[in-house]
Parts: C-alpha cells; sequence; structure tokens
C-alpha cells in the first residue's frame, strides 16, 4: 500500500513530468538553433556579411534586405551590443548550466528550470534588442524602400527564405 500514489502526489508528478517534457522541448529547440547557426556560419562564406548571421539574425527579414541595409543594420548592432563575443559566450554558459542540470545524478528538475529560465531570459533580451533595431531601421526607410522591402520579404516567404 505504501508505494500507491495518492491523487494529490500523482497530480505533482503529473505536473513535473509536463514541465520537464517543455524544458527538454525547449532545450532541444535551443540546441538544434545553435547547430544550425554554427553548421550556416561554418559553411556560408559570404564575405565580411557572413559574421552578421553568428551576430543577429532576422530570419526571414535578414535575407530580404540590400546587402547595403545589411551593413547599416550590422552597425547599428555593432554601436548598441558591441561586445556580441561576450553575449555569445554566455549563452554557451548558460547551454552549458542545462546540459549538468540534465546530466546531475540525482536529476533536479529545479535546477534545469532555473538553467531554462536564465537562458529564457538572455535570449529574450537578444530578441528584444534585434527586434527594436530592425523596427528602428524599417521606420527610418522611405515608402519607395519599405515598399521594395516588403516584396523581397514576401518573396523570402514564398521561397521559404531561400537565397535566390
Amino acid at each position: 500500500m505504501s508505494d500507491l500514489q495518492t491523487p494529490d502526489s500523482k497530480a505533482r508528478s503529473d505536473k513535473t513530468s509536463k514541465r520537464l517534457r517543455w524544458a527538454l522541448a525547449a532545450s532541444l529547440a535551443v540546441n538544434l538553433a545553435v547547430a544550425g547557426m554554427v553548421i550556416g556560419a561554418r559553411f556560408h562564406n559570404d564575405g565580411p556579411r557572413g559574421g552578421f548571421a553568428r551576430e543577429l539574425n532576422f530570419g526571414a527579414f535578414t535575407e530580404a534586405l540590400s546587402h547595403e541595409d545589411r551593413d547599416k543594420l550590422r552597425a547599428a548592432v555593432m554601436a548598441k551590443a558591441p561586445d556580441m563575443r561576450a553575449a555569445r559566450r554566455q549563452m554557451r554558459e548558460d547551454m552549458a548550466a542545462v546540459l549538468a542540470a540534465l546530466r546531475a545524478t540525482p536529476f533536479d528538475a529545479n535546477a534545469l528550470e532555473a538553467a531554462l529560465s536564465v537562458q529564457n531570459r538572455r535570449m529574450a533580451s537578444q530578441l528584444e534588442l534585434g527586434q527594436g533595431l530592425l523596427r528602428e531601421f524599417l521606420l527610418s526607410m522611405s515608402a519607395e524602400a519599405r515598399s521594395a522591402f516588403a516584396d523581397r520579404l514576401e518573396d523570402r516567404l514564398r521561397r521559404g527564405g531561400d537565397k535566390p
């Protein structure tokens, strides 16, 4: 009888299990994103603009920007966040904390949740910075430039964001 779970402990266990599944899914997504960026950076040889994707990537928006616009946006990023290497180092440290929590014996779901929370806050901060800079950049465009950008963006989205 002592090994039977009470309804309350079962609900708690289910809740912890659900949180753990979400945490693992989030960790997998982040790992795949990081791996994709590393592989893309390794095999993408686009001159000095190639580093832009490693520093800050706006997805289809990046592909829709002209080379000159990418350069301008990159300069804005570097002005607002000059130490992108430190940010990448911190993100690697965040991932190391997630990995350590996953490998800990005994496993501590709270430690994993805390590591994922730190990682989430840092990524949200980077996303907020990037979106703000992109918004400022788009607002500074002329109506004609914005319209041309919208056409390129729509084209990239139709083709899945692939380069021509």
